[in-house]
Parts: C-alpha cells; structure tokens; sequence
C-alpha cells in the first residue's frame, strides 16, 4: 500500500514537472521594445509547429532507455529531412507496472491537462507502450 502511494506521488511531481518545463512563458511580462523597421521577405516559410508535450508510459525500468534512445533517433531523422519537430524536447517517460498505476498516470495527466487548458497550452499527450 505504501509502495502505491509513493508511486502516485511520484506521477503527480513528474506531471507537474512536465506541465512546468512545458509551460508558454510567453504570458509572463515583459518590457515593451519597438522594433526596428524591416523589410518583409517576398516569400514567408512559417516553422513547424513544435509538437504537443508527450507522457510515454512503459511497463518497466529497463523500457525507458531504449525509449528514449528511440525517441531521440526519431528526431535525429526528423532533423535530417528538415521535419524536426522538438518530439524528443517534449516527452517524459513514466513507468506503469500494473493497471492500477496507469490510471493513475491518466488521471494526473488530466489533472495537470485542465490547469494547462485554462493557461491556454495544448495538453499532455499519453501514449500507451506497455505492451511493445
């Protein structure tokens, strides 16, 4: 019993970890500056959007590092063709060794999602690999 509370704690701080390194600072004040005039480019590319931050929940420990070097190889690919999408910069991984436990996650994950909502950000995305 004492192990599922500290595991629920633990899935409450790393959501709210991934809500805080995720977080728009760009509500956040800042002093006016004028910009200097520019001329506009005839042609305007926009960036790729940055992808939504992402919670990957394995089953074990030894999952989470072939998960990350995943991830990262995705992105590694991504950027060579121009597509790179800041994937790897917003994913977190949380360990789920039981059901119970990813229900948990799911529900701090839209705990953490309702705070991120009425801040105006997209929510946490959860993708289930428990059973790859």
């Amino acid at each position: 019993m004492i192990a599922g509370g500290i595991g629920l704690v633990a899935v409450v701080a790393m959501v709210a970890v991934v809500a805080w390194q995720t977080r728009d600072d760009s509500a956040a004040p800042q002093a006016a500056v004028l910009p200097a005039p520019v001329a506009a480019p005839a042609v305007s590319q926009a960036a790729p959007a940055a992808e939504p931050p992402a919670l990957y929940v394995v089953s074990s420990q030894a999952a989470v590092e072939p998960t990350l070097v995943g991830l990262n190889e995705a992105e590694s690919i991504r950027a060579q063709m121009g597509l790179s999408s800041g994937t790897a910069d917003n994913a977190s991984i949380a360990v789920a060794t039981s059901q119970l436990e990813f229900e948990q996650i799911l529900r701090a994950t839209d705990e953490a999602n309702l705070i991120r909502a009425s801040e105006g950000r997209s929510p946490v995305q959860v993708v289930d690999l428990r059973g790859r």
